[in-house]
This record gives structure tokens, C-alpha cells and sequence, in this order.
């Protein structure tokens, strides 16, 4: 890990100094020459050497899309909680009202055959 360390901040050096030229050669009105020195001296570690908050790409891709599927899946379901809150919101209190006199209709009729 002291390794990727210093290798990431000798790349970091390394290309603020060619920043730094092309930025310079820039201001004195080089040109065209300014673009390719930047383009062909700046150097970029690849994925496995590279750390994120001193953890390896990988790692820190595999954090990030968890954080991802987290956020998705609360999201997901406060939807699906709101919709079935709406859609219990919607229907109608007669339903309700018709279902219990029914039932007390149908007792009183049961009393009425067995006595």
C-alpha cells in the first residue's frame, strides 16, 4: 500500500509539472507544440495501481455501486410505499359500510330461522 502511495503521488508530481510547462508554453504563444507535450508526457497510472481514499479502484468501485443499489432500492421502496398509501387514500368508505350491513342483515336473518 506505501508503495501505490508513493507511485500515485510521483504521478501526481510528474503531471503537475507537465501542467505546469504546458501552461507556461502556453502563455508564451508556443502553439500547437504546447498540445503534444502535454498529450505525450502526462502519465496516467492504470485502474489496479490507482488509489481512492487510500483504497485500490476496485474497492472503491465495488463500495460505490453498493451505495448505488442502497439508494436505489430505499427509493424503490418509499415509491411503492407512497403509491399503496394513495391508492388506500382512493377508495371508497361506502364499501365498507354496505360489507357491515350485510353481515348484520345476515345475522339478524339467522336469528329469525333458528327461532
Amino acid at each position: 500500500m506505501l508503495f501505490l502511495r508513493l507511485l500515485g503521488w510521483v504521478n501526481f508530481k510528474w503531471n503537475c509539472g507537465v501542467g505546469w510547462i504546458h501552461d507556461l508554453s502556453a502563455k508564451w504563444g508556443v502553439g500547437h507544440w504546447t498540445v503534444w507535450f502535454y498529450d505525450t508526457f502526462r502519465w496516467t497510472l492504470p485502474n489496479h495501481l490507482q488509489l481512492i481514499g487510500g483504497k485500490r479502484y476496485a474497492e472503491y468501485m465495488l463500495e460505490y455501486e453498493l451505495r448505488i443499489a442502497n439508494h436505489q432500492i430505499n427509493y424503490y421502496s418509499n415509491l411503492a410505499a407512497d403509491w399503496m398509501l394513495a391508492y388506500f387514500r382512493t377508495l371508497p368508505e361506502v364499501e365498507e359500510e354496505d360489507s357491515k350491513v350485510k353481515v348484520a342483515d345476515s345475522e339478524v336473518s339467522k336469528s329469525e330461522v333458528k327461532g
